[in-house]
């Protein structure tokens, strides 16, 4: 867990600390300086599922199958000096530039961001 979530975690335990010592959600809320909402949120989520921490959200749908990927990484491992547009250009691809550079950035590749050439490792 990062340190983020490990802090917004430590923050819902004082929430159910203070409802246990006594203090109501709306005391909570004003000492905390969050809504009252998400205090009866989270009292609620800790009293039904005893857990704090976020639900995993899906994230968007993938754009890539895992040939695409494949034929977007062996491109990548050709060509390390490439950019995003004209990967996505010369394998046909069916993603914007910015989720291929995302893949480039991921593979360790170099790719050139406007006029200059970065190595990102």
């Amino acid at each position: 867990m990062d340190r983020r979530n490990v802090q917004k975690v430590a923050q819902r335990a004082r929430m159910v600390g203070m409802h246990e010592a006594g203090l109501s959600p709306h005391q909570i809320a004003a000492d905390l300086g969050v809504h009252e909402t998400t205090v009866y949120c989270w009292l609620k989520r800790w009293e039904e599922e005893d857990d704090l921490t976020d639900h995993r959200r899906p994230g968007p749908a993938r754009k890539t199958t895992a040939e695409e990927d494949r034929r977007l990484q062996e491109y990548i491992e050709a060509q390390p000096f490439s950019n995003a547009v004209a990967a996505r250009r010369d394998l046909q691809l069916p993603v914007t530039s910015e989720t291929d550079e995302q893949y480039q950035v991921c593979s360790g590749a170099c790719i050139r961001r406007g006029t200059q050439w970065s190595r990102n490792l």
